[in-house]
């Protein structure tokens, strides 16, 4: 491989996002602009920077690679793990630690490719539930948004420390809010965080779900579908803890889209399998009826002033049961619930039914009928 500071191709990877945010976590604040299209960033014990604000500037890879072997100086470090840092600074990076099941042993081939081909299925079963309604039971394949995302993630450089995969997302978008208000949508409801912000929220819930099952909560996991868990997400998790005694997911993320927390850390060792294999099983239990018809009464509807297509609350029977079942309609059958709603007139909807803790709720509704004369 051609070293990394001269080669320009490799230089330009570096965004100017990621300059700037690299060294503003290092203590560097902007202090004016340089010119049309940079700007001098000012720290209390080192020499300013100049840092450009974009990449179609002439010299670009030269301050590019100038701006490395300040850094690498000012830090002490080597000037490929700057360069490294800087290509991943605006990127969300995932990382899962093995540890072999057999005491004193590396990984075989076998065993690194089931690390590797699991921590996809996982990302892409976190990714999935990004859709407008999370699900016990997920059909990745189904999700061409997911796939299509987790397509887009490379595998970097394996780590020493037992096994460790790493994987990087492309470039997350800047947070910037919309111009028409917060409730036009938040900035990760867009590009790459829409689906990686669901990976640590899954594997949280269900490293924290597993230990309260251990102490005897019997009902742990019921509120962590909201939060991204899934039968897939189980069941994957516990197949890993096959040829992996312990298991260890990071997420780091990018320094130009910061959250809250920078890093966030879940963990899991083979006395989880049982439990995760067991709330899998759960899960399937209430995998979603599909095509089932509904009658009863529209008692609530909802629908955000910027949409067309609103919510629905159905009191109907399941299983000899009443119960309240909520569902999505688009825009031309949320019409006509309103007319039946304002009629107290029946309606019949179609769709999977799903059962999610107390919760039910109709996907893919389509209201088939109703009797309010409209």
């Amino acid at each position: 491989m051609t070293w990394p500071l001269r080669d320009p191709d490799r230089l330009r990877e570096i965004s100017p996002a990621s300059l700037a945010a690299y060294a503003q976590d290092l203590g560097w604040t902007k202090a004016e602009p340089f010119g049309d299209h940079a700007d001098a960033y000012a720290h209390p014990q080192h020499h300013d920077l100049v840092l450009p604000r974009r990449q179609r500037v002439l010299d670009y890879v030269r301050v590019v690679a100038r701006t490395i072997n300040d850094l690498a100086e000012i830090e002490d470090e080597d000037a490929f793990a700057i360069y490294q840092r800087l290509r991943s600074a605006d990127r969300d990076e995932i990382r899962v630690r093995g540890i072999p099941a057999r005491e004193d042993s590396e990984p075989s081939i076998r065993d690194a490719a089931d690390l590797i081909g699991g921590a996809r299925t996982i990302i892409l079963t976190a990714a999935c539930q990004a859709a407008p309604h999370p699900r016990v039971v997920l059909r990745p394949a189904a999700n061409k948004e997911a796939v299509a995302f987790t397509d887009r993630i490379s595998l970097e450089h394996t780590l020493p420390g037992s096994f460790v995969a790493v994987f990087r997302t492309k470039p997350v978008l800047p947070a910037v809010q919309s111009p028409l208000g917060p409730e036009f949508g938040e900035p990760e409801d867009r590009g790459e965080r829409k689906f990686t912000r669901w990976i640590p929220s899954a594997l949280t819930a269900a490293s924290n779900a597993v230990e309260r099952v251990a102490t005897g909560e019997r009902d742990a996991f019921n509120d962590s579908v909201q939060r991204g868990v899934s039968a897939n997400l189980c069941e994957t998790l516990a197949d890993l803890l096959e040829p992996f005694r312990e298991l260890e997911f990071t997420v780091r993320w990018a320094l130009t889209a910061p959250r809250e927390r920078p890093l966030e850390r879940a963990a899991f060792d083979d006395s989880a399998a049982p439990i995760l294999r067991a709330a899998s099983a759960a899960f399937r239990e209430q995998e979603p009826q599909e095509n089932v018809n509904l009658v009863g009464m529209v008692e609530r509807l909802d629908r955000p002033a910027d949409e067309d297509d609103g919510r629905i609350n159905l009191k109907t029977f399941v299983e000899g049961r009443a119960v309240t079942v909520s569902a999505q309609l688009k825009q031309s059958d949320y019409r006509r619930a309103i007319r039946a709603h304002d009629a107290q007139s029946p309606v019949s909807l179609r769709g999977d039914l799903e059962h999610v803790g107390t919760r039910w709720q109709l996907l893919g509704a389509e209201l088939i009928a109703d009797h309010s004369g409209g």
